[in-house]
């Protein structure tokens, strides 16, 4: 309840010392979900700083807890792919579970930039898919 009232409250402080010291329970897909529709919120409502301290949090939150079957891990200190750019591989990793608008808001990205990025991908890679630039992406990260 209190993540909840600290979201509400935009209180950036408070909300990052509850979610450092949260640990896994029956709300665990609650506060995922009360993170992504805050940040998607001031998304929607403009509020730059806001919204990007609500990412910030979201990230970190996915990354602590990642979901089973997810692999988001983009912050890993080298080039994943000797042809992609680090947004491109970013946008192919998200392209293969989510629509251009909603990786547009995860991103802070507009729709023709997230189209851009997917159809140059494509095309750096030869792939002609999401799902199979998705794969490509993924193989490059376990290399």
């Amino acid at each position: 309840m209190a993540i909840a009232e600290a979201v509400v409250d935009d209180d950036h402080g408070l909300l990052k010392v509850l979610l450092d010291k949260y640990r896994p329970d029956a709300d665990l897909h609650a506060v995922r979900l009360l993170l992504k529709g805050a940040s998607k919120r001031r998304l929607l409502e403009r509020v730059r700083t806001a919204a990007a301290a609500m990412q910030q949090a979201e990230r970190l939150f996915d990354g602590r807890f990642p979901m089973a079957g997810e692999h988001l891990s983009l912050n890993i200190g080298h080039e994943l792919s000797p042809t992609l750019s680090v947004r491109e591989t970013e946008v192919a990793i998200l392209a293969g579970s989510q629509t251009n608008i909603e990786i547009s808001a995860r991103l802070a990205i507009s729709l023709r930039t997230v189209e851009n990025h997917i159809s140059r991908a494509l095309k750096k890679t030869g792939m002609t898919t999401r799902q199979a630039l998705y794969r490509y992406v993924q193989g490059s990260i376990r290399e």
